[in-house]
């Protein structure tokens, strides 16, 4: 989760865990792991990661009636990824 927020920042590498997910949706999981299934820790990173990085892409690209962004509007449009995006700066501003 802090990965994903750093690098989205520009801080960093992309997570290898965001790019297994994405080799993983062109691909597929055995061409990318070499077997036919994931285990339950792989999928809850990956779905961690992806959410932080679907939370930063909609906070990014919203913009007001006026054409501006509002990220305090977008918030309260959008409770569920701003809750995930909360949390995401947090952990990062942790250090964890």
């Amino acid at each position: 989760m802090s990965a994903a927020y750093k690098w989205l920042e520009g801080d960093g590498l992309k997570p290898d865990v965001l790019k297994l997910l994405d080799y993983i949706d062109r691909f597929g999981v055995r061409a990318v792991m070499g077997r036919d299934t994931l285990g339950a820790g792989e999928m809850q990173a990956m779905i961690t990661a992806d959410n932080v990085r679907r939370a930063w892409l909609s906070r990014a690209g919203y913009r007001d009636k006026d054409g501006m962004q509002n990220w305090a509007q977008w918030a309260e449009a959008y409770p569920e990824l701003s809750e995930i995006l909360v949390h995401a700066m947090k952990v990062a501003s942790d250090g964890e």
